[in-house]
C-alpha cells in the first residue's frame, strides 16, 4: 500500500493500522507553503468505520447493527440520519434529521418494489427475467419498459398514450431513437452512426444535416463538425490534456496545465491570456486577467475559499460552519463611489437547519442584514411552504405554497392574497390554472418532449372578456416551428435562418386616425462560421428589404461595427478595443437621414475589475460586492439616480424612483443646431437626443465583481442604505426558480399594490420557465412567448393586442403599445392613440427586467445592454461563462437564453419521466458546458458507483441505458458535479452529450 505520493508540488502520505485500514491521508502542498490538510478515520472492532475527522477537525461517526449495516450516520453538527435493515441487510427506514422517513419493500429476489418518501409512493414491477416493467410514480404517471430478446431495453410507452422506442446495433449501441404521441406521430427522432471503433462517429436530430466527430489514433476527440460542415478542432497534448480549440473561422483559443492537470493559463480566440496561481488542490490562489483585473482568494482546511480579494483590494471574508456552509460573508467598503461617495461595507448571516426539534424553527430569519430579512419555512420534504422577504423600509411581502398529496405543486399564494391554482389529470400532466378560483388558463396539452402544445386563455376583467386558444408546433428535431404569432425556419446547423412574426401598426398614415391592422413581417438571419449573427434583415410581401442590420466582430465574438438601415435613415457604428483585452472603449457613430449626416463619439470607462463605469449617458456605481446599486441619468452634481437592492440569491428585490440630483439637470442633451437627432442603433425612443464625447464621460470609481465560486453568489444578500429613498420605489418577489413574481410600489399596501404594481403567472416547461399570463393594474392579460420563452405579445382581456415585442438581433428594438397606435420613431405616422389602455411591461428575454433609466436590462448577476449585444460588467464566475467575460451567449440570442447572467443555458428539450432528459448545447467549445465538458475527468469506478447510487441507479449499467450511452461509453465529471459521455480510453472527452444540468449527487 502507497505510503508517500510525491507530485511536482504536491505530496500526500498515508498511514494504517495493522490490518492494512488507512488511518490519515495527509496532502502537503509544498510549492505554496507547505500547507498541509489531513483527513483521519477510526474503526469499529468489525473493521467498520467509526469515525470520519475532516481537515478542519469536523467528525461525521458511523454505528452498525451486529450484521455491519449501517444504523446511524451523525454528522459534525449532531444532525442524525437512521437507517433498519431486513435480516439480508436491504434499507428498510431511513429517517432524515427533519423527520422526513423513507420506507421501502422488497420482493423475494431482493428487488425494490416501492419507496415510500413521506407518503410518496413510487412502484416498480418486474419481467420474469429480472427486467423493470413497470414505473409508477406518485403523481400517476406509469411507464412501461420493452425489450428485445437480448434483454436490451428496446422501448418504452405511457399511460400518456406517448412511446419511444430503440433500434440496436450489434454492440447495443443506439442508432436510433424515436419519440411518438397519443396519435402515434413521429414528435422527436435522433439517429446515430457508429464507427469501427465502438465511437459515435454522427448524430442526426429530426431532418437536420448530420454532425460529425472525429478521433485521434488514440480514440480522443480531436473535432466536430456541424450539419454546414463548420469545423471545431481540439488539440491535445501528450497526456491527452486539451491544450488548444480552433473554430470555425480559424481563430484558436489555448490552455495550458501544469503537473496537476491544473489550468495555470487560457487564452481566447483574440489571444488575451488570464493566468491563475494554483495549490497543489488546484485552487486558484490568483487570477490575473487584462478584462478583470487580478484577483486572490485564500482557503480553509476544507479548500474552501475563506478570503477572497478583488481588483479594487477590497477582501470578501467568509466564515464557514463545520460542514463547510458560509453562516457570514462580509464584503469590505471604502471608496470608489461615484462622485466621491464611499462603498458602504456589507455583512450576510446565514441561518441554516438545526438539529432535533429546532431544525426547521418556524418564522426565524434564514437569512439576515441589518433589517432586511427572508424568512423560509419547509415541509418536511424540503419543499418551500412559505417565504418572507423584509426590506429595510418595513415592506414585507409573504410567498406560500401548497402541495398536492402526489407532491406537486398545488398552488401559489402571492403577497396581495391572491391564488394560483395548478391543476392535474390523472397522470401527473398539467392542465390548467386558476386564478382565485376563476380559470386563467385551459385545455393545456403537450408533446412526449414536456413541451406545450395548446392551451386556452379564459380572460375576464374590467375590459370585458374573452377565450384565446393558441397552439405551436414543433419540428422532429424539437424545435418551435410554428406559435400563434410567429414561424421559425432552421439552417442545418439548428439555428433559425428565417422567421415571421404578426405585427400590429398603424392602419393609415393620419396622425388624427385610430386605426390598426395587423401584416406578417418576416426575417432572415445570416451567421459567422462560429454561430455569431452577422444579419438581420426584416422584408416585406413584396420582398422588399424595408429594414436591415448588419454586425461585425473580432476573433473573440466583440463587436467592432454595426450598421442599421431602417424608414430611409442609416446609422453606422464602428466600435474601440483595445486589441490587449476585451473591453470596448467607445464608439464613433454616423447618422445619415436624406440629405442630413450627423456624428458622435461616445467612450465607455472601467474601473479595475471591468465594470464599467459610464457610457456616455449614465453613470454607473457598484457596491462592495460588485452589483450595480446606483444608476445616475447624465452628469455632474445635479444629475438624477436611481438605487437598487439585491438579497441573497442576487436577485434584485428593491428599486427606487428616479431621485432628483441637487439641481436639475436635463439629461436628454439635443444636438447641435441645424444637426439632425443622433439615435443610438435601434431605438430613438429609449436614448434620444445626445451629443457625447470622451469630455463627458462619468469618472466614477465603482467596486468591483468577486472571484468565487458559484456557491458564494447565491449566498449574498443586500439592503438600501439610505433613508426617505425607500419610500419611492418598487419591491420585486420571486419564485424559488428565480422567475418574478411580482413587483409592488411602496405608497401601497401589499394587499392593494397589484392595482398598481404587477404579477407575473409562468407556465413550468422542459425548457424553463414561460410567462403565460400577467395580472396588473387591475386587468389580465395573456403573454405570448416565443421559443425562448421570451414574451412578444399581451392581450388584453377583451382580446385585443396591448403590447408587442419585435424581433431584432440583440433585443435592441423598443416594444409598442395599442394605446400609442403601435407607433414608433420608424412608422408613419409617428405618434397616435387609441381608446386601448397603456400597458407597461418590463419582461425581456429569459431572466431579464428592462430598465428604463438606464436601457439596460437586469439580468441577475449583470446588465445587458442590447445596443452593443453584450454585458456590461466581467463575467462573475470568470471563464466557466466562455472565452468572453463581457459576451452575450455567443453573440446569437435567437438560439440561447442567459437567465442568471453568468452563463448560456443549455436548452432542455425534453424532460422526460424516468428516462431522462435531453439537451442541446453549443457546439463551439466556448460556452461553459462545453468548456467543462473539456476540462472532464474520468470518473473512477468507485465515483461512478457513488454517483449511481446517490441518483437512484442500481449500477453504472443501468446509468448508460436510461441516458442512451452505448455500453463502451466512459462518464466524465466535471468540477460542478455536470456529467459527459465520452469513449472508454484515455481522458479526451467528446461532447455529443450533456447528460445533465443540476450535477450529481454527491459530486466526486
Amino acid at each position: 500500500m502507497p505510503v508517500t505520493v510525491t507530485e511536482p508540488g504536491r505530496v500526500t502520505s498515508y498511514t494504517y493500522d495493522s490490518v492494512g485500514n488507512a488511518l490519515s491521508q495527509t496532502v502537503t502542498d509544498t510549492a505554496t507553503g507547505g500547507v498541509a490538510r489531513t483527513t483521519s478515520w477510526t474503526y469499529h472492532p468489525s473493521g467498520l468505520v467509526a469515525t470520519e475527522t475532516a481537515p478542519n477537525g469536523a467528525v461525521t461517526s458511523y454505528q452498525y447493527d451486529s450484521a455491519g449495516n449501517l444504523t446511524n450516520a451523525t454528522n459534525a453538527l449532531g444532525q442524525v440520519d437512521t437507517y433498519t435493515h431486513d435480516g439480508a441487510g436491504r434499507v428498510l427506514t431511513h429517517s432524515a434529521p427533519n423527520g422526513l422517513v423513507v420506507t421501502y419493500t422488497y420482493d423475494a429476489r431482493g428487488r425494490m418494489l416501492t419507496a415510500n418518501q413521506g407518503g410518496l409512493l413510487t412502484t416498480l414491477t418486474y419481467r420474469p427475467s429480472g427486467q423493470v416493467a413497470t414505473a409508477s410514480l406518485p403523481h400517476g404517471h406509469v411507464v412501461s419498459y420493452t425489450y428485445d430478446n437480448a434483454q436490451r431495453l428496446t422501448g418504452w410507452s405511457d399511460n400518456r398514450g406517448n412511446a419511444g422506442t430503440y433500434v440496436l446495433d450489434a454492440m447495443g449501441n443506439r442508432t436510433r431513437e424515436d419519440l411518438r404521441n397519443a396519435q402515434g406521430q413521429l414528435v422527436w427522432r435522433l439517429a446515430r452512426t457508429i464507427n469501427s471503433l465502438n465511437r459515435v462517429e454522427s448524430t442526426t436530430a429530426g431532418s437536420q444535416a448530420a454532425t460529425t466527430y472525429g478521433y485521434d489514433a488514440n480514440g480522443d476527440l480531436i473535432s466536430t463538425t456541424n450539419g454546414l460542415g463548420q469545423l471545431t478542432q481540439y488539440g491535445l497534448d501528450a497526456l491527452r490534456r486539451v491544450q488548444g480549440i480552433t473554430n470555425a473561422e480559424g481563430a484558436s483559443a489555448s490552455l495550458t496545465h501544469n503537473a496537476l492537470d491544473s489550468v495555470t493559463q487560457a487564452s481566447d480566440f483574440k489571444g488575451v491570456a488570464t493566468t491563475y496561481q494554483r495549490d497543489a488542490l488546484g485552487n486558484a490562489r490568483a487570477e490575473a486577467s487584462p478584462d478583470a483585473g487580478t484577483q486572490s482568494a485564500q482557503y480553509d482546511a476544507l479548500g474552501l475559499p475563506s478570503s477572497i480579494t478583488d481588483a479594487l483590494g477590497r477582501a470578501t471574508t467568509i466564515v464557514r460552519d463545520s460542514l463547510g456552509r458560509p453562516t457570514s460573508i462580509t464584503h469590505a467598503g471604502g471608496a470608489g463611489g461615484t462622485g466621491g461617495t464611499g462603498v458602504a461595507s456589507q455583512t450576510t448571516t446565514l441561518r441554516y437547519d438545526l438539529p432535533g426539534s429546532a431544525y426547521n424553527q418556524s418564522g426565524q430569519p434564514n437569512a439576515s442584514k441589518g433589517s432586511l430579512s427572508e424568512i423560509v419555512d419547509a415541509s418536511g420534504h424540503g419543499r418551500i411552504v412559505r417565504k418572507t422577504q423584509q426590506l429595510k423600509n418595513g415592506h414585507t411581502s409573504t410567498v406560500g405554497y401548497s402541495y398536492a398529496s402526489s407532491g406537486q405543486l398545488a398552488s401559489i399564494t402571492y403577497p396581495d392574497g391572491k391564488v394560483l391554482q395548478h391543476q392535474y389529470d390523472s397522470t401527473g400532466q398539467l392542465t390548467g390554472m386558476l386564478w382565485n378560483n376563476q380559470p386563467l388558463v385551459s385545455g393545456i396539452t403537450w408533446n412526449p418532449l414536456g413541451q406545450p402544445t395548446g392551451w386556452t386563455w379564459n380572460l375576464q376583467g374590467s375590459q370585458g372578456s374573452s377565450s384565446l386558444s393558441v397552439a405551436r408546433s414543433y419540428n422532429t428535431a424539437g424545435q418551435l416551428t410554428t406559435t400563434d404569432f410567429s414561424s421559425y425556419q432552421y439552417d442545418a446547423a439548428g439555428r433559425i435562418s428565417s422567421l415571421t412574426q404578426k405585427l400590429w401598426r398603424p392602419a393609415s398614415t393620419s396622425a388624427s386616425a385610430t386605426t390598426v391592422s395587423q401584416a406578417t413581417s418576416t426575417w432572415t438571419v445570416q451567421y459567422s462560421p462560429a454561430g455569431r449573427i452577422t444579419s438581420f434583415n426584416r422584408t416585406t410581401a413584396a420582398n422588399a428589404a424595408v429594414d436591415t442590420a448588419s454586425f461585425e466582430y473580432d476573433a473573440n465574438g466583440n463587436r467592432t461595427a454595426s450598421t442599421r438601415n431602417v424608414a430611409g435613415t442609416s446609422t453606422s457604428r464602428t466600435y474601440t478595443a483595445d486589441p490587449g483585452h476585451n473591453r470596448l472603449l467607445g464608439f464613433e457613430q454616423t447618422r445619415t437621414a436624406g440629405s442630413n449626416t450627423a456624428s458622435t463619439s461616445v467612450a465607455y470607462s472601467y474601473d479595475a475589475a471591468g465594470n464599467q463605469q459610464g457610457d456616455g449617458l449614465h453613470g454607473y456605481q457598484y457596491d462592495s460586492q460588485g452589483r450595480l446599486e446606483r444608476v445616475t441619468l447624465g452628469t455632474g452634481a445635479g444629475a438624477s439616480s436611481v438605487q437598487y437592492a439585491h438579497n441573497a440569491l442576487g436577485l434584485r428585490v428593491f428599486k427606487t424612483d428616479v431621485l432628483a440630483g441637487a439641481s436639475t439637470t436635463n439629461t436628454n442633451t439635443t444636438s447641435k443646431a441645424g444637426q439632425p437627432r443622433i439615435t443610438l442603433l435601434g431605438d430613438e425612443d429609449d436614448e434620444q437626443d445626445q451629443e457625447q464625447n470622451s469630455t463627458n464621460t462619468p469618472s466614477a470609481q465603482g467596486p468591483g465583481s468577486l472571484l468565487q465560486d458559484a456557491k458564494n453568489f447565491w449566498l449574498r444578500l443586500w439592503s438600501p442604505q439610505t433613508d426617505s429613498t425607500q419610500a419611492q420605489g418598487r419591491a420585486f418577489v420571486y419564485a424559488e426558480d428565480g422567475s418574478l413574481l411580482g413587483e409592488y410600489p411602496m405608497e401601497a399596501n401589499p394587499a392593494t399594490a397589484p392595482t398598481k404594481g404587477a404579477q407575473h403567472i409562468w407556465l413550468p416547461t422542459a425548457n424553463g420557465p414561460m410567462p403565460i399570463a400577467v395580472v396588473g393594474e387591475g386587468r389580465q392579460y395573456a403573454v405570448h412567448a416565443d421559443h425562448l420563452n421570451t414574451p412578444r405579445r399581451l392581450t388584453q382581456e377583451d382580446g385585443k393586442v396591448a403590447w408587442q415585442w419585435a424581433y431584432s438581433a440583440f433585443g435592441e428594438e423598443a416594444p409598442t403599445t395599442a394605446a400609442t397606435r403601435f407607433t414608433s420613431a420608424t412608422t408613419n405616422p409617428t405618434t397616435g392613440s387609441t381608446a386601448v389602455p397603456l400597458v407597461q411591461y418590463n419582461l425581456r428575454y429569459p431572466g431579464q427586467y428592462f430598465d428604463e433609466e438606464s436601457g439596460l436590462h437586469y439580468n441577475h448577476f449583470r446588465s445587458y445592454d442590447s445596443k452593443s449585444g453584450r454585458y456590461t460588467q466581467a463575467d462573475p464566475i470568470g471563464l466557466h461563462g466562455g472565452f468572453n467575460r463581457f459576451g452575450y451567449v455567443g453573440a446569437n440570442p435567437l438560439k440561447w437564453p442567459d437567465p442568471l447572467g453568468l452563463a448560456v443555458k443549455c436548452e432542455t428539450i425534453a424532460k422526460i419521466p424516468l428516462i431522462g432528459d435531453i439537451q442541446n448545447c453549443t457546439e463551439d467549445g466556448t460556452t461553459p458546458t462545453e468548456q467543462d465538458a473539456l476540462d472532464a475527468k474520468r470518473m473512477t469506478d468507485r465515483e461512478l458507483d457513488r454517483a449511481c447510487k446517490a441518483n437512484g441507479y442500481e449500477d453504472a449499467h443501468a446509468f448508460k441505458r436510461d441516458l442512451g450511452l452505448d455500453s463502451k461509453s466512459d462518464i466524465f465529471s466535471d468540477k460542478n458535479g455536470n456529467l459527459y459521455s465520452g469513449p472508454r480510453k484515455g481522458s479526451g472527452t467528446p461532447q455529443y452529450l450533456h447528460m445533465n444540468d443540476r450535477g450529481i449527487v454527491p459530486k466526486p
